[in-house]
């Protein structure tokens, strides 16, 4: 499995950036190379434009780092999102996230691109998503002589390996704090230079809640804070060590670390590690991860790793700035989910459990969530990093047997949001690769297990508290459908019962293809006929609709109101929702030439909207009208 590159020729048509540059088709031909660790595919598999090679295509690799922009997307707020992302600095799917603060009175929004005029902090985040939030958090200031900096020149580099800022005082004190930062997988490193002429300076670590201690020649704190999916004593650890003639004091939910008189160009090195098993797991990551090393190497080995990943994919495009694009989102697509497990003294892998507050032995992974993650996502970690892929699916395979059901959105447990089952495709999908000699590194067989399980049994009262499993499923597999007036459905998927309906359908499919590929031809039989039944598919309008449990329609059909059975979106974004079933489609539609008419019709559309059962308008709306691909705005229409 080692050995073999895949080298690619795509021509790719960008049609959005066409429309706004009056770029010809030629002008955005793509160049892009892949390393793969993939076996070698079959020839009778490779589809007619793609050629397969051995040819070294390492390249350059620091250039592809330098083209990821970390502020792409971070000027969003809760109406209207520009992506909802934030300028993160971290290892690869690392346990810790660090990124700027400068927005807090926001909330879950408190980075915004553009506010800068404000107090400089860095923030060690778990936060996946706004609409999830943050756990484990705190923050990190820097001043001088009591007086905080502010964030002046702070991208001298934002890299995702690197934050260098030069922090400047208020009006009265020009004076500047040359600021650096660079990740571990559980810490962080920190360089700070502070201004001549200052008396002292400082350093304070800031926790929301918990507080702070001395431990073991090194400063330890603990923080409880979080926004669920958490047993009762969760807490995040963090061990910070200092360096020789800086001293702390501490204040309740504060601890300052005092430097003396600064001289020319000295430079502090603080370690910081984290933990969410204990105090002393959180010194031995600080000693395993940043003992011994000094920023300028510890800087080098997170380039290197950053390097490593994003140059298995090397895309030359005729506008550059397409280049810079494409990489700032593969580099935002190795963030999550994260790694939680952390290595024992034994120097095995050990993690606490979100789901039973206990430290358990093998990896964890957590925030992301499977619904809006298995389009594209998965598939595109199992075509390029099928090593990491394996890993990944160990790491949820272990969350399985920990809750007894797969979760469906981790942070770092499991949280109420979205529906379907929508981990089933990612899971068997890296199953189907495993059979294939694609993917290792999990257990084919347990995963197969959590998946099965989905599909064949009803969750109890506490799993459907917990959103995990399928409600409403005997009805759905005696019925073909969702209905919309079942009791668990409307607790827990209130108006979403079209979309829950095909989303079982497609995780049925794909349970099926690993059913199939694992030997199971009993259950694949039965799942493929489950995902080609489309009882909710109404013949009169061409339009899946809720449907009640006496089989009547549920309402009238407005095919652009918002809601009423389906999630964030409307009849026309889930009309061809059957991706497992073309020939289905077809059928549905009238005919091939009716079918790609109305599909057409999807892109030319107006982008106008009802807001429907969500009574106002939410941020996907105004988004969705905005893009200029017609209706074609949503998942699952555009992904």
């Amino acid at each position: 499995m080692t050995g073999f590159q895949i080298l690619f020729l795509l021509v790719i048509t960008a049609s959005v950036a066409s429309r706004e540059t009056g770029a010809t088709r030629e002008e955005h031909a793509t160049f892009l190379q892949v390393k793969s660790h993939l076996s070698p595919i079959r020839s009778a598999t490779q589809p007619a434009d793609v050629a397969l090679t051995q040819k070294d295509v390492s390249g350059d690799s620091s250039m592809l780092l330098d083209s990821a922009n970390l502020l792409m997307g971070t000027e969003s707020d809760p109406a209207f999102s520009q992506g909802n992302v934030l300028p993160i600095v971290a290892r690869p799917f690392g346990f810790n996230h660090w990124a700027p603060q400068n927005n807090r009175p926001a909330g879950a929004w408190w980075f915004r691109a553009g506010s800068e005029d404000s107090e400089f902090q860095l923030r060690c985040t778990h936060q996946p998503s706004p609409w999830i939030g943050d756990y484990g958090h705190f923050f990190i200031k820097a001043g001088a002589d009591g007086s905080p900096y502010w964030f002046g020149d702070w991208q001298k580099a934002l890299k995702p390996h690197l934050l260098h800022a030069s922090l400047h005082g208020d009006g009265n004190t020009p004076s500047k704090i040359d600021f650096k930062m660079t990740p571990s997988m559980h810490g962080a490193m920190l360089a700070v230079a502070f201004p001549e002429g200052r008396s002292q300076g400082e350093l304070q670590f800031v926790l929301d809640e918990g507080t702070w201690k001395m431990e073991a020649n090194a400063a330890s704190g603990f923080t409880s804070v979080n926004s669920g999916g958490v047993k009762e004593r969760f807490t995040m650890y963090i061990a910070v060590q200092h360096p020789e003639g800086a001293q702390w004091s501490f204040s309740d939910k504060v601890a300052t670390l005092q430097f003396p008189k600064p001289g020319a160009e000295q430079q502090w090195e603080v370690r910081v590690a984290t933990s969410f098993i204990s105090e002393k797991q959180a010194r031995r990551n600080l000693q395993d991860e940043l003992g011994g090393k000094d920023f300028r190497s510890l800087a080098s080995e997170a380039r290197a790793e950053w390097d490593e990943l994003l140059s298995r994919a090397q895309v030359r495009f005729h506008n550059p700035n397409r280049s810079k694009v494409f990489y700032s989102n593969l580099q935002r697509s190795l963030l999550y989910p994260r790694f939680l497990q952390e290595k024992s003294e034994d120097g095995t892998w050990v993690h606490y459990s979100a789901a039973t507050g206990e430290v358990k032995q093998g990896p964890a992974v957590a925030d992301e969530g499977f619904w809006d993650a298995y389009r594209a996502h998965y598939p595109m970690l199992s075509f390029l990093y099928p090593d990491k892929l394996g890993e990944l699916v160990n790491g949820w395979v272990n969350g399985y047997l920990e809750a007894g059901w797969l979760p469906t959105w981790a942070s770092p447990g499991q949280r109420n949001c979205m529906v379907g089952t929508m981990g089933d495709c990612s899971l068997a999908d890296a199953i189907v690769k495993s059979v294939q000699g694609f993917v290792t590194g999990f257990d084919v067989q347990t995963a197969f297990k959590a998946i099965r399980k989905d599909a064949f049994e009803a969750p109890d009262f506490d799993a459907l508290l917990k959103d995990l499993g399928r409600p409403a499923l005997e009805f759905y597999t005696k019925n073909g459908y969702v209905p919309s007036d079942h009791p668990d459905v409307q607790k827990t998927a209130g108006q979403q019962s079209a979309a829950l309906t095909l989303n079982y359908k497609v995780a049925d499919a794909c349970v099926a293809q690993a059913a199939k590929a694992l030997g199971k031809h009993q259950d694949a039989e039965i799942l493929m006929q489950r995902s080609i039944n489309h009882q909710n598919f109404d013949p009169v309008t061409s339009f899946f609709r809720p449907k009640r449990m006496d089989k009547n329609w549920d309402g009238d059909l407005d095919p652009i109101e918002w809601g009423h059975g389906f999630t964030e979106g409307n009849a026309i974004h889930y009309r061809f929702y059957a991706p497992h079933d073309i020939a289905g489609l077809v059928r549905l539609h009238g005919g091939r030439e009716k079918l790609c008419s109305r599909i057409q019709e999807m892109f030319s559309a107006s982008g106008d909207f009802h807001v429907g059962t969500y009574g106002q308008t939410i941020h996907e709306m105004s988004e969705a009208a905005a893009t200029g691909f017609g209706l074609c705005s949503q998942q699952p229409a555009s992904a």
